[in-house]
């Protein structure tokens, strides 16, 4: 899953990607999270990590994917905090 992590991480505003996989062979649910800039356009990120990643991951393991799950931390200036938005 580490390929699916560093190919999500070349989208525009995401700093960062993990990819952990649940679920059974036959029945694969990566949990993903992403940093994005705070200055990023989400409803972009959101969709365009939500298709490659589904996509990607797929093909990587070979099975139809029964769950994705996608957390989106929004990295904020040093001094701000870092908040997160969770979507499934």
């Amino acid at each position: 899953m580490r390929a699916v992590a560093a190919d999500l991480e070349s989208t525009d505003g995401v700093s960062d990607a993990q990819v952990i996989l649940r679920g059974t062979a036959r029945s694969p649910e990566p949990l993903i999270h992403v940093d994005a800039d705070e200055r990023a356009d989400l409803d972009t990120v959101i969709a365009e990590v939500a298709e490659r990643a589904a996509g990607n991951a797929s093909v990587a393991l070979g099975a139809p994917l029964s769950a994705v799950a996608l957390e989106v931390g929004v990295a904020r200036t040093r001094s701000r905090r870092q908040r997160s938005v969770s979507v499934q």
